[in-house]
């Protein structure tokens, strides 16, 4: 055992920036989930967390539109079928708005996927997937979204 695995380690400003940049909270991408259905919000809040993602949540479509402005997502991952503002109004909405137009939507939906993909495709929606499969075709999807919107 040498002299320096007992002596301490000279701080220098190398050494300092190395430090400084692990040390550095990671950042998380920041997702806003919108859903009507609190159980399954939960449910994707849950799988968003231990996924590690920054999730944000929104109960309706008009305050996932006011959170989308206000907080700016890496992505948003919404529900069709909602009272009120409808996903398909969240996204032309989106669309339509300099300050949101260009991030990613990936809408979830419980009904007929094919009649829905064709919609959401039209609208400039990023992707449309069954929305009781939470797993790797989700964390797929989001990704690889993701990657494009660097």
């Amino acid at each position: 055992m040498g002299c320096g695995s007992i002596l301490p380690t000279p701080y220098t400003l190398h050494n300092l920036r190395r430090f400084a940049y692990i040390l550095q909270p990671k950042k998380l991408p920041k997702i806003l989930a919108i859903d009507d259905d609190s159980i399954f919000l939960e449910l994707l809040i849950e799988w968003l967390s231990v996924n590690e993602f920054d999730a944000i949540v929104a109960a309706s479509g008009r305050q996932g539109l006011e959170l989308a402005q206000t907080q700016l997502p890496d992505l948003i991952i919404c529900d069709i079928r909602m009272p009120g503002v409808d996903g398909y109004q969240v996204l032309t909405a989106l669309r339509q708005n300099p300050v949101t137009q260009n991030i990613p939507l990936i809408f979830l939906t419980s009904e007929n996927k094919e009649y829905h993909a064709i919609r959401a495709q039209e609208l400039g929606a990023n992707a449309c997937l069954n929305k009781f499969y939470l797993g790797e075709e989700l964390r797929r999807v989001i990704q690889e979204q993701l990657s494009f919107n660097i």
